[in-house]
């Protein structure tokens, strides 16, 4: 689901990637693996233009951005063992059901529930109407469902103009 995930991203929801530059990144993918190979460009690049962000956590392993190998590998152990014993802040993802509830949903009313896309008659307006409403009361989950239709009808859009 990465890949259409990041299709709904692309297509619908405001997203920011600060590091995408594709000179940057033409340059670093042409270079020794070793480049990529841990976090040195990552952390030069923080330091370079907001040193202060190099203490954000990741929210992966739960180190701040700036640190070194041992404590990160120390704070990583930290992290997996709160976030199996289901601590808030520490539970991966821990958001998803409100983000399902409600982010989700909404780009499904706004894309695949769109009149325009009802007028072409390909999905049976109704039952994707089911859906959601069995969705946002927590009856049944469908996120998996939903978000492909969003993604289809994102890609007929995208065929559609080329």
């Amino acid at each position: 689901m990465t890949v259409p995930s990041l299709e709904i991203f692309r297509n619908v929801a405001e997203i920011r990637l600060p590091l995408a530059d594709v000179r940057f990144l033409g340059a670093v993918l042409r270079g020794p693996a070793e480049w990529r190979d841990g976090v040195g460009i990552h952390q030069t690049l923080i330091r370079a233009n907001g040193a202060k962000y190099l203490r954000v956590r990741n929210p992966n392993t739960g180190a701040p951005a700036g640190a070194g190998p041992l404590l990160e590998a120390v704070l990583d152990k930290m992290n997996s063992v709160l976030r199996r014993l289901n601590v808030y802040g520490y539970r991966h993802y821990h958001a998803f059901d409100g983000w399902m509830r409600r982010t989700l949903l909404d780009i499904v009313d706004k894309v695949v529930l769109h009149p325009d896309t009802v007028a072409r008659g390909v999905m049976k307006t109704d039952a994707v109407r089911q859906l959601v409403r069995e969705a946002r009361s927590g009856v049944k989950d469908h996120d998996d469902l939903l978000q492909a239709l969003v993604i289809i009808e994102l890609w007929q859009r995208e065929m559609a103009i080329n």
